[in-house]
């Protein structure tokens, strides 16, 4: 999706593009942060925000299930914060 805000329909168009279901879930992922980025609530909560592949504190551990990263503004805590499972980081001993 790149860097720039488009339309919903830009937005739908590039998930029909995309020719996997991984390739899907990436975009998906790359909109959510890009939500949180511009979304005011969340902007005032999070300070930082990555997909996990891109956070840079990951020092190469596996993917367990989470999508992204996001820093706490407050307090610094990273957590996933998965709508489902929103948690700290710290139950998988990730600081």
């Amino acid at each position: 999706m790149g860097a720039s805000v488009g339309s919903i329909n830009d937005v739908i168009d590039a998930f029909r593009r995309a020719p996997t279901n991984v390739d899907r879930g990436t975009l998906f992922e790359q909109l959510m942060v890009r939500f949180f980025e511009l979304d005011p609530a969340l902007n005032q909560q999070y300070e930082s925000v990555w997909r996990w592949i891109d956070w840079p504190d990951r020092q190469g551990k596996p993917d367990t299930g989470i999508d992204l990263v996001a820093r706490e503004r407050d307090t610094g805590e990273y957590t996933d914060p998965n709508v489902s499972r929103r948690r700290s980081l710290a139950w998988q001993g990730i600081q």
